[in-house]
């Protein structure tokens, strides 16, 4: 069993600072925080873009969340060119009850969800986005336009009620872009 860190301890990871509680949740039969989750896709993203593997943009888990808002200024990342990346990942937590992966190929302007467990509508999902992609591309000049749904990813199927944060973590080999 990995040892968790003691109640004080803080450690930054990817940019991210992960505390006791967050490591709490890498033991059964706790569910993986958004911290974690944020954290390790990070560290991913840090590990491909070193190898050249394709040029990825992780959005926290937190973005999301605010699609609903009124209020998305803070959370357009006016500075990032996110047409320089081959890949834009974002987690996302559906109902505080199971995680899928969004995956937008700023290049040909596909977005495909990665749901682990077949037969979810979460199309609400693709809609925010294109809906903050709008709003983001009026306050960036980038990537105005339309995005097509991309059926062509898909998730490997998970065979029980807890496992989608692995799978999310784990889609993670991204066909080349031609």
């Amino acid at each position: 069993m990995p040892k968790i860190p003691d109640q004080s301890s803080r450690y930054h990871v990817a940019g991210d600072v992960l505390e006791h509680k967050d490591f709490e949740t890498l033991t059964h039969p706790n569910w993986l925080n958004d911290k974690v989750v944020n954290a390790y896709l990070l560290l991913l993203r840090n590990q491909a873009n070193i190898q050249d593997d394709g040029h990825i943009y992780v959005m926290p888990s937190y973005v999301p969340v605010q699609w609903s808002s009124s209020n998305l200024q803070p959370w357009l990342f006016h500075k990032v060119k996110l047409h320089m990346f081959q890949w834009l990942l974002i987690p996302i937590n559906v109902d505080n009850s199971h995680w899928i992966l969004l995956c937008a190929n700023p290049a040909k302007k596909t977005v495909s969800l990665l749901d682990s467990l077949p037969g979810r509508d979460n199309s609400r999902y693709l809609e925010q986005f294109r809906k903050y992609m709008d709003l983001r591309s009026e306050a960036t000049g980038e990537l105005a336009g339309h995005w097509m749904e991309d059926r062509q990813l898909q998730s490997a199927r998970q065979t029980d009620g807890v496992s989608c944060r692995a799978f999310v973590l784990l889609e993670y080999k991204w066909p080349t872009v031609p």
